[in-house]
């Protein structure tokens, strides 16, 4: 007898109405005493994934049924509190006190059982069960104590340091940074015992800063001889790209555009005058043609996830030869592609989208400042058609952006914050890249192809990943609505739920305030957190019915996924979709464990590339910023809290904490509904959105951490913060 995982999963979902134990729900299933050891295996792989839970009494139940959730740990910055993220996407995330998380890690997959909920602030719990522990090791700096010797963890969140025994040092001197791997975690104190595998070295050394932000966050950083051989024989069809029945696109004057420092070219695209309208081709390179589904390569850039991208160098997701060599859309080169062509109207809407696998041969690589210039009338050395082209593109994504907006996606328009850096490896300074229309012509061809290509998925009903981003918390909204009115702006909701029109009227009403940033930032911590899912939930940012992500398979997993089954539908000869199929029904997707397991993996491996990229940047901004301390700069309250006030430097766009001891003109109590600091003598109020001079009064460049004070409260403090600067620049 074959006992089927899946069919125990379902039956134990819908139909057991009580927990149970072994023998009832085998004799519930008409399952043979015989076959118990299979039937207890089959439990013990769901416990261990999170859909069963094993209570007292030898008892089985679903988690949801008797009020526990499952999910992944995550802590705030400071270590103070943290909360599960549901691994079910219509549950809301659950606040966790330190006390109450059984020693748990970031990242580990937990059962937390809910203990409260308040309509202000959501459900409370305590973590009860830890199912999979995320961290195998910790890097942090080795420190040499009268009798042990600990690592002291780099990640400001953990708060229990790694026991070291004598035997296993490996050499680490005192105050050198290490990665040590952990060999025994206690549930039941803050113990971590460990040994040293990795010598880092020290914290001035030039590069060891990003070494211990790939370490800490898991960034695999070397292939492996097998990888790198699978690579260079398979690159080699890139000499020799076959048609095997390929749509030939080599006539188009197609062109890549992408940034200054871009590493690999893996889209190009060409527009083209049609009747009424225009045709638009996105090329994709063919990944998929040089990575083969269970090979050495395949399995490394699922493990990576994705590229992760550092000020001065990136660590890609496959080797030099396939991401810059066989998959980089250099011109001049024949390359295989997918491509997505769309019939545009003109009126910008979308008549029908083909896809085809193709052969395709770049004219230019242009880059944005390039592309920026020729639309903006300034001459540039560029081919007479391409300019061409390039105004039509212009002329095109405004429609698609205006199209996209009317909807209600929401146009944030942060700047790209980065560091300059010099070949001695200093900093240089802090830089702010803001975005113009050669960008937006890039984004808005590549939101529609990824659209498209969920919509041709949906409509053939194959499995794949969409890129989900859900409705956000109504108590968020709640909390962000009364910072929104407080500061003197009128909006109220049409519906009991937020559409993302009402986050894209509001934001256009503060569109060019002085808090128009910082309203920005409240209302992208309001919303929930993007990610990969195998069931279509739409995208609440884009205002999109179905989005996935198809334009980059050579720096993200998921788009080599979902273009293995865009090119099997492709083989049956499945090639367009209408327009009127592009009305996609929400919750639709093929949904099993494997791609479950995928989503979820793919979505940590992003979050914690795009954790390491702010953490290095955020460190060296803060080493820029150390010979600045005791210097006065604008800043603008982020957010305040009952400890303090949590500023943005206008300039350097840098944030830090006023702590309420260094506001020592009057006593000041906090006021949690308006969120604010007000004076009981002075009457004097420090509120979100305040403009206000600052000091920088303390500087601590490994905890990444800067202190600020009000400026003016007393020119003494100034005069002793410009002094241990001086000191510590003389040292």
């Amino acid at each position: 007898m074959k006992i089927i995982k899946e069919d125990i999963a379902e039956f134990i979902n819908k139909k057991l109405e009580r927990p149970c134990t072994v023998r009832t729900m085998m004799r519930m299933l008409k399952i043979d005493i015989r076959y118990r050891i299979q039937f207890q295996n089959v439990l013990s792989s769901l416990v261990h994934e999170g859909a069963l839970i094993k209570i007292k009494g030898n008892r089985y139940a679903p988690p949801s049924k008797i009020d526990l959730v499952i999910g992944r740990y995550h802590m705030h910055r400071d270590g103070s509190y943290g909360f599960v993220i549901p691994d079910d996407a219509g549950k809301t995330d659950v606040y966790v006190k330190t006390e109450d998380a059984l020693r748990a890690l970031p990242g580990d997959r937990v059962v937390v059982r809910i203990e409260s909920f308040r309509p202000d602030a959501g459900p409370r719990g305590r973590i009860i069960r830890i199912i999979e522990e995320f961290l195998s090791s910790i890097v942090g700096k080795f420190e040499r104590r009268d009798t042990y010797c600990v690592v002291v963890p780099f990640d400001r969140r953990l708060n229990q340091e790694v026991f070291i025994p004598d035997e296993m040092e490996n050499g680490a001197e005192n105050g050198m940074y290490v990665r040590a791997e952990i060999t025994s975690r206690s549930r039941t104190n803050s113990m971590l015992v460990g040994k040293v595998v990795e010598l880092i070295g020290q914290i001035e050394n030039t590069g060891v800063d990003r070494i211990i932000v790939q370490n800490q966050f898991g960034i695999r950083t070397e292939f492996t001889k097998d990888v790198i051989r699978e690579a260079s024989i398979v690159s080699r069809k890139y000499n020799k790209p076959g048609q095997d029945g390929r749509t030939d696109f080599r006539q188009q004057k197609a062109v890549t555009i992408d940034g200054e420092d871009a590493r690999d070219f893996d889209d190009a695209v060409f527009l083209e005058r049609a009747d009424d309208g225009w045709n638009l081709y996105v090329h994709i390179a063919d990944v998929g043609e040089f990575v083969k589904e269970g090979g050495k390569l395949d399995k490394e850039a699922y493990l990576r996830g994705c590229s992760v991208y550092f000020p001065e160098t990136a660590v890609p997701m496959f080797p030099e030869q396939i991401s810059n060599v066989a998959c980089s859309l250099t011109p001049g080169v024949p390359h295989l592609a997918v491509t997505c062509k769309l019939s545009i109207d003109s009126t910008g809407s979308i008549r029908e989208a083909e896809f085809s696998k193709s052969l395709i041969q770049s004219r230019a690589r242009l880059t944005y400042n390039q592309v920026y210039k020729a639309i903006s009338g300034v001459t540039i050395e560029i081919d007479e058609d391409i300019l061409k082209m390039l105004t039509e593109m212009h002329a095109l994504s405004i429609k698609l952006r205006k199209i996209r907006l009317k909807k209600g996606s929401v146009d944030f328009n942060f700047p790209e914050i980065t560091v300059g850096m010099n070949d001695r490896g200093e900093i240089t300074g802090i830089i702010r890249r803001e975005t113009n229309d050669a960008h937006r012509i890039i984004e808005e061809f590549m939101i529609r192809a990824n659209e498209a290509a969920a919509s041709f998925l949906l409509h053939y009903n194959r499995p794949a990943l969409f890129r989900i981003h859900e409705k956000p918390d109504p108590i968020k909204i709640s909390g962000f609505l009364q910072i929104y009115h407080g500061l003197g702006y009128d909006y109220q909701l049409a519906k009991e739920t937020v559409e993302p029109l009402d986050f894209a009227r509001m934001i256009r009403k503060v569109k060019d305030s002085l808090y128009s940033q910082m309203l920005s930032r409240l209302m992208l911590r309001s919303m929930k957190i993007a990610r990969y899912s195998p069931k279509n939930l739409g995208h609440f940012g884009l205002a999109s019915d179905a989005y996935t992500h198809f334009t980059s398979p050579i720096r993200r997993y998921p788009d080599l996924m979902v273009h293995r089954e865009l090119k099997k539908l492709l083989s049956d000869g499945k090639t367009k979709i209408k327009f009127k199929d592009f009305k996609n029904i929400l919750y639709q997707g093929v949904e099993d464990r494997a791609l479950v397991a995928a989503a979820s993996h793919c979505s940590i491996k992003e979050r914690s590339a795009e954790e390491a990229e702010r953490e290095l940047i955020r460190w060296r901004q803060v080493r820029f910023m150390e010979k600045m301390l005791g210097d006065v700069f604008d800043a603008v309250i982020q957010d305040v809290i009952s400890y303090g006030i949590y500023v943005e430097l206008s300039e350097y766009y840098l944030e830090g904490l006023i702590h309420v001891s260094s506001i020592y003109d009057d006593y000041y109590h906090y006021d949690e509904r308006s969120k604010t600091l007000w004076g009981e003598k002075t009457h004097k109020r420090y509120s979100i959105g305040q403009t206000l001079k600052v000091i920088i009064s303390k500087i601590d460049v490994e905890k990444r951490m800067i202190d600020f004070a009000p400026y003016g409260l007393d020119i003494r403090r100034k005069q002793k913060a410009t002094k241990y600067r001086r000191r510590n620049l003389i040292l």
